[in-house]
């Protein structure tokens, strides 16, 4: 049996945690034993923790701060290496900025991975700022130089990589979700999801669903959305965010007079509001992958989006798709492709159901399986 340790900064709802959740909960545990390291404390109001205690897992708990694992990583690479000693471990796989730095200073023999979940000086910038995040996206290259195998979510993340890191191979294995908690089989199941949430049935419902910064950019979705309902193009139709941010208060601001654009915040029912919806919009700058596109489309939404390199990739793979992206933070541009996509009336399904294929979270845990047997 190999014993493999998966080092994360906090166990929170997020994408790459929802990722790594899906990975462990499909391995084959006669062969994998996993152990989670997890470096900090969990935010309160968003702690995933107990999901993955559910799957009976070994999980270490530290309690370092941001500051802490950023001027003394050295130092809790050595306590994880002491912690570790007595065990035999395999391989070690972080996921995360502070993991990998971490990782990366470890003596222990194990075989290092990591998995890249963004485009680092992106997305680095985004959440610590320009000066800040180009520091990190420096210092996340100079030590991925120290592992033996990095792998990508998608194209797009390992050609951004490969052009960074020469030394070290690039894999890509594309993320896996639930099926099962997005897949709508068809047309009435929808109705019955929108029932539950109170949507009227004659009503169109668009959903998006991530994080309300710059990087998503929700503000060229709101004001292309008002610049239709103006226009008197579109009636009948909610616009629903799942998701909070730095910029939820200005979105707000920018909704007063136009109760169909709601703001919902967190929830645990993120799928049941994909499973209502009929349209789904990605707008974002920036994606590594993309994880609430392809919830979208598995959940039967036609889904607009942006033309960045992540989103491409998934136009490639259904052509369908490729007639609604729009240019990056061009309001004419999404106003057009959304006028076009409201009024279109396309059975989604059959790509939906493919889709399911493609991105299942079992799909995902065998190409990762495959990589620990190769090691």
């Amino acid at each position: 049996m190999k014993n493999i340790v998966f080092i994360v900064n906090q166990l929170r709802k997020s994408g790459p945690i929802y990722v790594l959740y899906n990975l462990v909960a499909n391995l084959d545990r006669s062969n994998f034993n996993p152990i989670i390291i997890k470096l900090m404390v969990d935010d309160f109001d968003r702690s995933y923790s107990n999901r993955f205690r559910e799957l009976q897992i070994e999980m270490l708990e530290l309690n370092y701060s941001f500051y802490s694992l950023e001027l003394n990583t050295r130092g809790v690479a050595r306590r994880l290496d002491e912690l570790l000693v007595s065990r035999k471990i395999d391989i070690i796989h972080s996921h995360g900025y502070h993991p990998l730095l971490v990782m990366s200073y470890m003596k222990t023999l194990a075989y290092k991975i990591d998995t890249q979940h963004c485009i680092s000086l992106d997305s680095f910038r985004q959440s610590r700022g320009y000066l800040v995040g180009t520091y990190m996206h420096f210092r996340y290259i100079y030590r991925l130089q120290k592992i033996n195998l990095g792998i990508s979510i998608s194209k797009t993340v390992r050609s951004f990589f490969c052009k960074c890191v020469q030394s070290v191979p690039f894999v890509v294995v594309y993320n896996g979700i639930d099926v099962g908690r997005f897949k709508v089989s068809n047309e009435l199941e929808k109705e019955k999801c929108r029932k539950i949430l109170g949507f009227p049935n004659d009503e169109l419902l668009i959903v998006i669903v991530g994080h309300l910064s710059r990087l998503k950019d929700p503000l060229v979705i709101i004001r292309s959305f008002k610049s239709l309902i103006d226009k008197r193009l579109i009636n009948k139709c909610s616009l629903i965010f799942c998701g909070d941010g730095e910029l939820r208060k200005k979105c707000e601001s920018m909704c007063l007079d136009y109760p169909m654009i709601k703001f919902i915040g967190y929830t645990n029912e993120v799928n049941e509001y994909l499973k209502a919806a009929n349209y789904s919009i990605c707008a974002s700058h920036s994606e590594g992958f993309g994880l609430n596109y392809i919830e979208a489309l598995i959940a039967g939404n036609l889904v607009v989006s942006s033309n960045i390199g992540a989103f491409n990739e998934f136009a490639n793979l259904y052509p369908l798709l490729g007639k609604f992206q729009f240019e990056v933070a061009n309001e004419a541009s999404l106003e057009k492709v959304l006028l076009s996509a409201l009024n279109s009336r396309i059975d989604i399904l059959s790509t939906s159901t493919k889709a399911s294929n493609d991105f299942s979270a079992v799909r995902m845990a065998r190409e990762y399986m495959k990589i620990y047997d190769t090691i």
